[in-house]
C-alpha cells in the first residue's frame, strides 16, 4: 500500500508537476525540491517517533487529539481526508494528460475524451 501511494506522488508530483515549475522557476526548482524532500524526511522521522510511541491506528488525527485537544485531532483527520479526495482529481488530469500524449503526441489535444476514458 504505501508503494502505490509513493507511486501516485512521483507521478502526478514530480513527472507532471516538474515541467511546469522548470518553464516558470528554472533551476530553482531543484532547491525547492531539496527543502520539500527535507521537510517531508522531518515530518517521517516524526510519525516515526509517535507511532512507536503510541502504536494505534488514526495517526495524525490521534497525535492531534493527545498532545493537542480534540478539536485539532478532528481538523487534522478532515483534512487528510480532504487532501486524499482532492488528489483523486490530480490522478484523473495527469492520467489524461499522459494518455493524451501517448496516444496523440501532444498535450494540447482534447482531454475530455481522455479524462472520461480514464474516469470509467
Amino acid at each position: 500500500m504505501t508503494m502505490v501511494a509513493v507511486g501516485g506522488s512521483i507521478g502526478t508530483g514530480l513527472l507532471l508537476g516538474s515541467a511546469a515549475a522548470l518553464e516558470v522557476a528554472g533551476p530553482g526548482v531543484i532547491l525547492s525540491y531539496i527543502i520539500a524532500a527535507f521537510i517531508a524526511y522531518t515530518v517521517a522521522m516524526a510519525l516515526g517517533e509517535l507511532a512507536s510511541m503510541h502504536p494505534a491506528a488514526g495517526s495524525f488525527g490521534l497525535y492531534g487529539e493527545l498532545y493537542l485537544n480534540q478539536y485539532l485531532g478532528f481538523l487534522c483527520r478532515a483534512a487528510y481526508w480532504a487532501a486524499i479526495a482532492f488528489s483523486i482529481g490530480a490522478e484523473l488530469v495527469a492520467s489524461a494528460t499522459y494518455k493524451c500524449l501517448r496516444k496523440f503526441g501532444s498535450s494540447s489535444s482534447p482531454r475530455c475524451s481522455c479524462s472520461s476514458i480514464c474516469a470509467t
